[in-house]
């Protein structure tokens, strides 16, 4: 469908005969934001691993803005219009907060992301504009007093949004968010939804995979189930939310919300 952003097709997964995926498919519509719910070992985060190349599925086929990129490499997906982030924050220690976020848009350099790596600059009107950027975005996520910090002075909340606005800087139109609100407290938790509904605002697409209900809940539009690597349900939250084998399988009496 022309309003879908991402249409992933029968996609099949196994590592060592065991099978991580079973012809999963499923939809994200453009400026969305697209939940991927499921117990623990469900295939979620194979699933992002596959939409982000980062694994080769056994069988099925990947479409972004009506392009197969089935045979696309990790590294094409940002200039294509796809960033993530990951459960584990990835930053660099010997850099402070700004850099690490220009590191994020080193697509837009005409030099390689190892020139930031090792501070080697060639352009120093490339860096300002970087640099600016970088800014924009740390004050979009609230973490711009922050800007000159040690990555080891944030507290886990924080470093969650830097990731986010490190995200931000390639400028994409899809956002691959996995587990953002991991570790965080209810009040941090209130505030990435928020943030979330206002990246969706400046028209990005946030296809997200969380285990907080209440955050799912709260800022999705719709919500892809999965178990066991397959498909078992799909919906708006109140149709998820009071779906019988949904209930069963995954959020369990005690997490019933009607």
């Amino acid at each position: 469908m022309a309003d879908n952003i991402l249409i992933a097709k029968n996609i099949s997964k196994s590592f060592g005969g065991i099978h991580a995926l079973k012809n999963f498919s499923f939809s994200v519509k453009k400026n969305s934001i697209t939940a991927l719910i499921g117990p623990n070992g469900a295939g979620k985060t194979t699933v992002f691993n596959i939409i982000s190349r980062i694994y080769q599925q056994d069988s099925g086929e990947i479409f972004f803005q009506n392009k197969d990129i089935t045979n696309f490499a990790p590294h094409q997906l940002p200039q294509l219009g796809i960033s993530r982030t990951f459960q584990n924050i990835v930053l660099f220690p010997n850099m402070n907060l700004v850099e690490n976020i220009m590191v994020g848009g080193h697509i837009y350099g005409s030099s390689s992301i190892f020139k930031y790596l090792f501070a080697v600059f060639s352009s120093k009107r490339e860096d300002e504009l970087l640099f600016k950027r970088a800014m924009n975005n740390l004050e979009f996520v609230g973490l711009q007093k922050l800007a000159y910090s040690e990555i080891s002075e944030l507290t886990f909340g924080q470093l969650r949004l830097a990731e986010i606005a490190r995200c931000l800087m390639s400028d994409s139109e899809l956002l691959l968010l996995d587990e953002p609100a991991a570790g965080l407290n209810p009040k941090e938790t209130e505030d990435l939804a928020r943030l979330l509904l206002e990246i969706k605002k400046i028209g990005k697409t946030i296809f997200i995979v969380e285990h907080d209900m209440n955050l799912v809940m709260t800022i999705s539009e719709k919500i892809i189930v999965l178990n066991f690597g397959e498909f078992l349900a799909k919906g708006t939250p109140s149709e998820i939310s009071t779906n019988p084998q949904v209930i069963a399988s995954y959020l369990g009496d005690d997490q019933y919300i009607g």
